[in-house]
Parts: structure tokens; sequence; C-alpha cells
């Protein structure tokens, strides 16, 4: 790792031996985590051939968190109007007979999902 640090975050070894080479990766492979700087990560190339470049980048921005599971009921209700409109007309529920009632437990997990849906969903109008 000091070597690396040291040559400004970029390695190059020209065309090692192939036991240089093999020591290299060894090397590499024992280095701990918390030894490498916060926010990067060792990644080489040259592998097997070529030269061996061994750098430290940035690690990739893991973008936002998932979005929490929705909570599907086990049994649709038919109380709530939503799902009493779409029970009472099947042709607005595209789905085979089969599938009816899963459909419409998934209707009432998402409509339970209120404002969450702001920025995910698409509006069809």
């Amino acid at each position: 790792m000091d070597r690396v640090l040291k040559a400004g975050g970029v390695l190059r070894i020209e065309n090692p031996p192939a036991a240089v080479r093999a020591a290299y990766r060894r090397a590499l492979a024992s280095i701990p985590l918390d030894e490498v700087p916060e926010g990067k990560r060792l990644i080489y190339r040259g592998r097997d051939r070529s030269h061996l470049v061994i750098e430290l980048i940035d690690k990739p921005d893991p973008g936002p968190p998932p979005p929490a599971p929705i909570p599907i009921p086990h049994t649709a209700d038919l109380g709530l109007p939503l799902l009493a409109h779409l029970a009472a007309h099947p042709q607005l529920l595209d789905v085979s007979e089969k599938t009816r009632d899963r459909a419409l437990r998934l209707v009432a997990g998402w409509s339970g999902w209120g404002d969450q849906w702001v920025g995910v969903a698409h509006v069809v109008k």
C-alpha cells in the first residue's frame, strides 16, 4: 500500500517476471481493508502479461438506498373503496381470473403507500 501511495496512487511495474507478478498479487490480496484510504479501492491490471499497473481509485457512488419493501396484505379487503370498485369492474384490472386476488392484494399494498409514490411511480392520465 505504501508503494502505491508514494507513487501518487498509480504504481506501474514494467513487464515483471511471472514470480514477481505473482508476489505482487499475493501482496495485494493480503492488504487489510482498513489500510486502504477511506473512499478508495485498489485495482490492478496486467495479471498475466504486459505491465502490472496497481491503481488506487475512488469507490463508485453507491447511489440512493433501495426503497423499503411494500407490505402486501394476505387477503384482499373488498371493504376498501378502490378494491371494491376493481372487483365490481374486473375489466379495469387486466389480469387473468387465476391471478385476480393477487392483483387486488398488490393494489391494496400499493395504495397504502400514499405519498411515498411521489417521484417513484409514473402517473397515467
